[in-house]
C-alpha cells in the first residue's frame, strides 16, 4: 500500500518472486457491547473460520460483568458463539451486559486454531480489556456480592443506595439446598425492616442457614413504597432471582469426644481444624483424681488436639479437662476459634493396652449419602490417617475420596453419592506400610474384605411400576404415584427388546400427569409386536424419584404395541426382580476357605426381615460331581426394611468346583424367619 521509492525498477514475477504480505500483527482498535453482543474491532482484516475453528475459538475469550436475568452477575464467562468478518469478532453472550455495568474481555491465543489475518499474523493475547458499554436502559445499582453468615443476610451493591429507603425483611428470602441427593431444601424468610448503609443492606433471617450445601438468594420488590434504591432516590434494584450466596461459617469448632490413654489425651472435634493452630501447654488445665496433672505437650490434626500429660493416669482415675484460648487458639479452616472448656469429663481408658482395634460388632459400616462410616471397637489414633486407596469398594461406581479418624470411628468421603436402590455393597481395607489404623496406644488394626455396608436411606427405595404401553414409536410406562419431574430421566438406564432383537431408546420424556414416563424408540413397533423393557439404575447417577422423595426400584415389564396395558396390581406381594453374585472372588477367580460368597436378591419393593424365628436361605449349586448344593443364609439385620438383601456362604473344606456357582431358582426359604 505504499509508494515505492523513487528509482526501484519493479521486474517481472519470474524475474523477482511473489511479493508478499506485511508480517505486523492485527492489533484491537475498539471493544463494544449491546446487551448479548460484544464486538471486537481489529486494525486489519482476520482471516475466515470455519465451523470448528469457531466453536474452539469460544473458549480463548472469557467476559466479566455479564448478568443472568439482569441480576445475577456471572464470571468468568466464555461466549456461545463466534463470528469473524472482515475487522470484526462477534462474541454472543449467554448473560448480557447490564445498562452501565462495567465489562471486560481477555482473549487467550494459546488455543490451536486462534485469530489470525489474512497474511496469517496471529493476534497476541490481552487480558482484562475495558469494554465500551452502550446497553440502552435505566442504570440501576447492581449486586456484587452476596454473603449469608448464620441468620445475617448481607448483600453489596456496586454504588451507594439511599439508606432511607428500607424495604421490609421478608421481601428478601434464601433458598437453601442440603447436599447429597436428600433435599430438605428449605425457604428462610428475612423478618423486620433491611438496613440500608453505604453499598451494603443487612437482613435478618428468620432462621439459621446451615454451613453446609449451597444457598440462592432472592429479591422482590412487588408494592414495597420503600424499595432499594441508588442514593438520593435514585433509580431502584431490580427484582434479584436466584443469585447464589456464599454460606460463611462462624461456629466455633466444638469438641466430641474426650479419651486419655495412659499419658495421652485426646480430645476430638466435630469439623476439620487448622494443623497449624497449636496452643500453648498452657493453655490447658488437666486434673486427674483432683490433683493438677501438667501437661507438657500439645499436638493438632485434621480432627483432634492431642496432649501430652506428665505422667500416665492409672485406670479409674476420674479425668477432667479446662481449655481457654491464648495467642495461638485451637482454630477451624474457616479461622473459627474453638470454643471454651471448663472442666469437661474425659473417658478414662486405663494404661494398658487392649490390644489390636477392630471393627465393631455393631453397625461397622454405615453408609449416608456420601459419607461411609466405619465404626472400630475402640478409639483410634488421630494422626494416622491411611491413604484413601488403603480402602476399596465392590461397588464399581464409586470410590474414597477422602478419609478422616475421628474418635472410634473412621469416615469415608465418596467420589458419588449412595442412593436408596443403590443396592449393596462390600468396603475392604488393606493395612498400609505407613499410616495405618492405630489405637491409642500405637497397635496397629489388622485389614479386613468384604464387609458389608449399611445404607440408612435403603427403605426409601420402591417399586413404582405398573403398567407398559406401546404405540408406533412410543413406549409409555406408568407408575403407581406421581414421579419428581425435576429428576433424571436417562435414555441409556432403559432398555428395550423384541423378538427381533433389541430397539433403542432415543429419548426420555415425563408424562404430562406426571405419573408416567414416555420413552421414545428409534423405530415404530408393528401392531401386535410384544416388546419387553427394562428399568436399571444408571450408574452414579441418580435416576427416577417419586413425588414423595422415594427412589424408583429397578423392573421390567411387557408391552403388545396397539393393545392396552396390562396391569401390576395395586398391594401385590413382593417379588424378586434381580439376582447376582456381589461377592469378590480377587484377582484368581478363586473362592478359597474363609472367604464368603454373597448373593443378592433385588425385590420389586422394599422388604423388612424378621429373623427371631430363623433366618430366611436361598440354595447356590457348585459341582454336583464334587460338592453340590448348599445354603447362603440371610446376613443383614433384623427389621431393617430394604428393597435388597444379601445372603452369605462360607466357604469351608471340602468345598470344590471347577465350574463356578449356581443361584438356583425358586429355592428362597424363610426357615422360620418372615419376609
Amino acid at each position: 500500500g505504499s509508494p515505492l521509492p523513487v528509482g526501484v525498477t519493479i521486474g517481472t514475477a519470474s524475474a523477482i518472486g511473489t511479493i508478499k504480505g506485511d508480517n505486523v500483527p492485527p492489533v484491537l482498535s475498539t471493544a463494544t457491547v449491546n446487551g448479548k453482543t460484544l464486538t471486537l474491532t481489529f486494525d486489519k482484516d482476520l482471516a475466515a473460520l470455519d465451523a470448528a475453528a469457531a466453536m474452539e475459538l469460544r473458549l480463548a475469550f472469557i467476559v466479566q460483568g455479564g448478568y443472568h436475568k439482569g441480576t445475577s452477575p456471572v464470571r468468568d464467562q466464555s461466549p456461545v458463539l463466534v463470528e469473524v468478518s472482515g475487522r470484526t469478532v462477534t462474541l454472543t453472550l449467554s448473560a448480557g451486559a447490564v445498562p452501565g455495568g462495567a465489562v471486560t474481555v481477555s482473549y487467550d491465543a494459546a488455543v490451536e486454531d486462534r485469530l489470525r489475518d489474512t497474511d496469517g499474523n496471529e493476534v497476541a493475547t490481552f487480558a482484562d480489556q475495558a469494554v465500551t458499554n452502550n446497553t440502552p436502559g435505566t442504570v440501576r445499582p447492581l449486586p456484587t456480592a452476596v454473603e449469608v453468615a448464620g441468620s445475617t443476610l448481607t448483600l453489596s451493591f456496586d454504588r451507594a443506595l439511599d439508606a432511607t429507603s428500607r424495604p421490609a425483611g421478608s421481601r428478601f428470602r434464601v433458598w437453601r439446598h442440603a447436599p447429597g441427593w436428600y433435599d430438605p431444601t428449605s425457604v428462610i424468610r428475612g423478618t423486620g425492616t433491611a438496613a440500608v448503609s453505604g453499598k451494603q443492606v443487612t437482613v435478618t433471617l428468620a432462621s439459621l442457614v446451615s454451613e453446609s450445601g449451597s444457598a440462592w438468594v432472592f429479591y422482590e420488590r412487588g408494592a414495597d413504597t420503600s424499595p432499594l434504591r441508588a442514593a438520593s432516590a435514585g433509580p431502584t434494584v431490580a427484582d434479584i432471582r436466584t443469585l447464589r450466596a456464599t454460606v460463611l461459617d462462624r461456629t466455633a469448632p466444638a469438641m466430641v469426644s474426650a479419651n486419655v490413654a495412659g499419658a495421652r489425651l485426646t480430645l476430638y472435634y466435630g469439623e476439620t481444624l487448622d494443623t497449624g493452630s497449636v496452643p500453648a501447654s498452657g493453655d490447658f488445665a488437666v486434673t486427674v483424681a483432683g490433683t493438677t496433672r501438667t501437661v507438657n505437650g500439645v499436638a493438632v490434626s485434621e480432627t483432634a488436639v492431642t496432649l501430652t500429660l506428665a505422667s500416665a493416669a492409672n485406670a479409674g482415675e476420674t479425668v477432667r479437662v479446662s481449655y481457654t484460648a491464648g495467642t495461638n487458639p485451637i482454630r477451624d479452616l474457616a479461622g473459627n476459634g474453638a470454643a471454651k472448656l471448663t472442666n469437661e469429663a474425659v473417658t478414662n481408658l486405663g494404661a494398658s493396652d487392649p490390644g489390636a482395634p477392630g471393627l465393631a460388632t455393631t453397625g461397622p459400616a454405615v453408609v449416608d449419602q456420601r459419607v461411609l462410616t466405619l465404626t472400630w471397637d475402640q478409639p483410634l489414633d488421630p494422626a494416622a490417617v491411611p491413604g484413601k486407596e488403603a480402602f476399596t469398594l465392590s461397588d464399581e461406581y464409586r470410590s474414597v475420596a477422602g478419609v478422616a479418624v475421628r474418635g472410634r470411628q473412621v469416615e469415608l468421603a465418596l467420589n458419588h453419592s449412595v442412593f436408596p436402590c443403590s443396592g449393596s455393597f462390600t468396603v475392604s481395607y488393606v493395612k498400609p506400610s505407613a499410616n495405618a489404623l492405630r489405637n491409642l496406644w500405637g497397635t496397629e488394626g489388622d485389614g479386613f474384605a468384604g464387609q458389608a455396608v449399611t445404607n440408612v436411606w435403603a427403605e426409601r427405595c420402591g417399586y413404582r411400576f405398573r403398567a407398559a404401553s406401546a404405540s408406533g414409536e412410543e413406549l409409555r410406562l406408568r407408575f403407581d404415584r406421581a414421579l419428581d419431574r425435576s429428576g433424571e430421566a436417562d435414555a441409556d438406564a432403559f432398555t428395550v427388546s423384541s423378538g427381533t432383537g433389541e430397539v433403542e431408546v432415543e429419548g426420555v420424556g415425563f408424562a404430562a400427569d406426571g405419573t408416567g414416563v414416555v420413552l421414545k424408540l428409534s423405530r415404530a413397533l408393528a401392531d401386535g409386536e410384544r416388546v419387553t423393557v427394562r428399568y436399571r439404575q444408571p450408574g452414579g447417577r441418580s435416576g427416577l424419584w417419586d413425588a414423595d422423595g422415594n427412589q424408583v426400584a429397578e423392573f421390567s415389564g411387557e408391552a403388545v404395541a396397539g393393545e392396552p396395558p396390562g396391569e401390576a396390581p395395586a398391594g401385590a406381594e413382593p417379588r424378586v426382580t434381580g439376582v447376582a453374585v456381589v461377592s469378590d472372588a480377587g484377582v484368581e477367580a478363586t473362592y478359597g476357605p474363609g472367604d464368603v460368597i454373597r448373593v443378592r436378591l433385588t425385590f420389586s419393593e422394599a422388604v423388612e426381615v424378621d429373623t427371631s424365628g430363623g433366618r430366611p436361605r436361598l440354595a447356590i449349586d457348585m459341582d454336583p460331581a464334587a460338592w453340590g448344593r448348599k445354603w447362603a443364609v440371610y446376613d443383614g439385620a433384623s427389621g431393617t426394611a430394604a428393597a435388597a438383601l444379601t445372603f452369605a456362604h462360607e466357604v469351608v473344606e471340602p468345598n470344590y468346583s471347577t465350574q463356578g456357582i449356581a443361584v438356583l431358582a425358586n429355592t428362597l426359604e424363610l426357615d422360620g424367619g418372615t419376609i
